[in-house]
């Protein structure tokens, strides 16, 4: 349908109701966007027409829906990357997560899932040099103390830091 209703707006600019063909194009779209654990390609698709929509109707009374669909789309890819990121530390592909975890992060920096993602982090980190080769350690283990001093920055009363500092220092 959201294919139909672009269509309209496109060909039909003029018309009294290629505003509403255009916010119902988002709106097909963002219905379309499947959870977080199937491909995002739509959820991607939903958020471009959202915006698009906002930024040529700045005045509709519409804004206000399509910000909280845009708040639940990018609420859904964040969990989409941090679950990504855990599920390759829980299979021990901790430099995978790592760098997965650190892209959850600087991707959504303001995720409810940051405190989790610098933990899993720091211990991929930590797993990372304690299963290395002896030549890797050293500076393995200097970047899990980097990846705790992240945490410790970022989290300084968390109930998981001591156990964190126990397990690198």
């Amino acid at each position: 349908a959201g294919y139909h209703f672009k269509n309209f707006y496109k060909t039909f600019p003029q018309n009294e109701q290629a505003d509403e063909a255009a916010y119902l194009t988002a709106y097909c779209y963002y219905l379309e966007a499947p959870k977080h654990s199937l491909d995002q390609a739509y959820t991607f698709k939903a958020i471009n027409e959202i915006q698009l929509y906002i930024n040529t109707h700045p005045n509709s009374d519409k804004l206000e829906d399509c910000n909280a669909y845009m708040e639940e789309l990018r609420s859904k890819l964040e969990l989409k990357s941090y679950e990504i990121a855990f599920q390759y530390y829980k299979t021990r592909q901790y430099k995978a997560a790592m760098t997965a975890f650190t892209t959850t992060v600087s991707e959504y920096p303001d995720t409810p899932y940051r405190e989790d993602a610098l933990y899993y982090k720091t211990l991929s980190a930590f797993k990372l040099a304690n299963n290395s080769l002896e030549a890797l350690q050293d500076e393995r283990f200097t970047e899990a103390k980097t990846a705790l001093n992240d945490f410790e920055e970022a989290f300084p009363t968390s109930d998981r830091l001591e156990d964190l500092r126990k397990l690198i220092h």
